[in-house]
């Protein structure tokens, strides 16, 4: 039995590192529904649905996970962003307090959750998050362009869009950046410069966060 289990998991590890996902993440689950829960087959399997995009199957693994392993900061980190992408932006919160309980300096967690903070309209409680990402590292583009969306939301408009500005400055590809300038313009009621930079978001990065609804009802405006 652990002859044949050690030579799934090598199948499954080759799969992943040949960058096979879809086929790895399979892999991985079969591993796991023979019985065998080891924390990280749980990892490499969260991860594999993770690079598909497949968030519903990275879910069910993250809700198995949280009961049979023991996590560390970057998996409750990978937990919370799973159930931000699927909307349950509460649940979200509590893995990032959680993941941020085991590492107070994990950049990815401070990011993330200052981001569901600024979807969920609490701004000003997201602000101190960005400033202590860029603080621990004054090169994370992500935080800049978040922070920058959350100032602009509380009147600091040049501020806001400083930040918006410097994330572009290190990260021009940057399609978060993009999008939160987009958000900008939206609600100055300027549609058309608005889609344009939704649409360049969309191009640099189709799988950005609520860009397609952005985009959507940017075009509604426009009729």
């Amino acid at each position: 039995y652990f002859k044949r289990l050690q030579n799934d998991y090598a199948q499954a590890t080759e799969l992943y590192n040949q960058q096979k996902y879809s086929a790895a993440a399979s892999a991985f689950c079969v591993i796991l529904s023979n019985g065998f829960q080891d924390e990280t087959i749980y990892r490499l399997a969260i991860s594999s649905n993770l690079q598909t995009n497949n968030f519903e199957e990275a879910k069910e693994l993250v809700d198995k996970f949280v009961i049979h392993g023991q996590m560390t900061s970057d998996d409750f980190s990978n937990a919370g962003f799973v159930y931000l992408k699927l909307g349950f932006h509460e649940k979200a919160l509590e893995f990032y307090r959680r993941s941020l309980h085991e590492n107070p300096d994990n950049r990815y967690s401070l990011n993330n959750m200052g981001y569901t903070l600024n979807l969920i309209n609490r701004f000003a409680e997201a602000i101190p998050l960005f400033d202590k990402v860029i603080e621990l590292e004054p090169s994370f583009a992500f935080s800049y362009n978040n922070r920058g969306l959350a100032k602009i939301k509380l009147g600091s408009t040049e501020q806001g869009l400083a930040d918006i500005k410097h994330s572009l400055e290190l990260d021009k590809n940057n399609s978060y950046a993009y999008m939160n300038l987009g958000i900008y313009y939206f609600d100055k009621g300027q549609y058309k410069e608005a889609l344009e930079l939704f649409n360049k978001a969309k191009e640099l990065d189709s799988t950005t966060y609520l860009i397609n609804e952005h985009f959507a009802e940017t075009e509604k405006r426009l009729l």
